[in-house]
């Protein structure tokens, strides 16, 4: 698999014929950084879910992903 950087936060796998983008959240509580990794099809699709990611981290609007399970949230 060979991933090549188009731009910041940005990439393309030549062989899946996919684009993946990084979306940093910030740190945890224990002060490791958070990041998720998305995939698209069309490197439009890409650019405009990094740009949504950034309006919503500036305005606070973010919501911290969690590794919860449909069980654990049933259970709560």
């Amino acid at each position: 698999m060979s991933r090549t950087r188009v731009e910041r936060n940005i990439s393309y796998d030549d062989e899946k014929k996919k684009y993946y983008v990084n979306l940093d959240f910030g740190r945890d509580a224990r002060g490791r950084q958070i990041k998720k990794t998305r995939t698209f099809a069309r490197l439009t699709d890409t650019r405009k879910a990094l740009r949504l990611h950034e309006v919503q981290r500036d305005f606070g609007a973010l919501t911290q992903p969690n590794d919860t399970t449909v069980a654990q949230w049933l259970n709560y």
